[in-house]
């Protein structure tokens, strides 16, 4: 009866939809079932213990970007369940890091490590755009080598999930990157209602509670950040740069930066302090595969 509900909205169809959420396929199942299968696989190998994996996990140096995306320690009732005590992004930053933080035990030539490092699939699944002619075709490769590999070591069965990916190049042919429709922001924002609700006392009428609090916080961004509001910082001299002029434009529109006119300056002061850059270069002298990571040289 819910279906003939959904399919009765002139945009939707239950069965034709092409919306595919990356964000519950991949960092709440399909990247789960990988990283539980590929550790317990790799500690009945003896390459590590559970116990240096979570070591070496809490003591990785996740610097300022990602430590708040960091996750508690690994269980090993619930490797063996299929369960993950993580959020989707922290799913995400445990993925990427994970050849770092243990690569260095495993042999280059282990089939289940070389599944751990399909991860090529979740950065080319969230890149920003797309080229018709030869990424997807790539992607289909991908996904296609990802799941034959996967039957072939565990011996188990694909998941709806499994399936969803094999329609995500036909999804990115009619409606472009799927991160542009995921809902990861959507649950970032539910995530402030949930923690919310978790430290009110009162249980006569928590969403009214939940709609003043977030009546309040909308209000308060509003204030803030209103017309009027003294400007704190100031350009010396600067020129109207059109980002259509650069000789990298192409580059640029492809990415998530915003378009248009742009100011550029040689100096810039914030609330009256002179404003420095510091830059280095990095030498980068080759990408392994086994780690997923670049080799860098010297910085100059």
């Amino acid at each position: 009866m819910k279906i003939v509900f959904f399919n009765a909205i002139g945009t939707f169809h239950v069965t034709e939809n092409y919306a595919f959420d990356i964000m519950h396929d991949l960092f709440e199942g399909v990247c789960v079932y990988d990283i539980c299968n590929i550790i317990l696989s790799l500690l009945n190998s003896n390459y590590f213990t559970l116990e240096e994996l979570n070591s070496r996990k809490t003591l990785f140096p996740y610097w300022e970007t990602e430590i708040a995306n960091t996750s508690p320690s690994l269980e090993l009732n619930k490797l063996k369940s299929m369960r993950l005590k993580m959020t989707a992004r922290e799913c995400l930053t445990f993925l990427h890091f994970l050849p770092l933080m243990i690569g260095d035990k495993v042999p280059r030539d282990s089939d289940h490590w070389k599944l751990c490092l399909r991860i090529e699939i979740v950065d080319f699944v969230l890149k920003p755009s797309f080229k018709i002619q030869g990424d997807i075709e790539h992607l289909e490769k991908l996904i296609r080598d990802h799941h034959s590999l996967y039957i072939s070591l565990f011996g188990e069965t694909l998941k709806p999930k499994h399936h969803f990916m094999t329609h995500y190049p036909s999804a990115l042919r009619m409606c472009g990157p799927l991160k542009k429709i995921w809902c990861f922001r959507f649950e970032a924002k539910h995530r402030q209602s949930k923690m919310y609700s978790k430290s009110i006392t009162s249980r006569l009428n928590p969403p009214w509670s939940l709609a003043t609090k977030a009546s309040l916080k909308f209000s308060e961004f509003l204030i803030k950040y209103s017309e009027g509001l003294p400007i704190d910082y100031e350009l010396k001299t600067f020129t109207v740069l059109n980002l259509r002029s650069l000789p990298c434009y192409d580059s640029i529109v492809d990415s998530d930066a915003p378009q248009g006119n742009f100011r550029e300056t040689n100096e810039v002061k914030y609330r009256g302090n002179q404003i420095y850059v510091l830059c280095y270069f990095i030498e980068i002298n080759l990408f392994d595969k086994h780690f997923q990571a670049f080799e860098i040289g010297k910085k100059t």
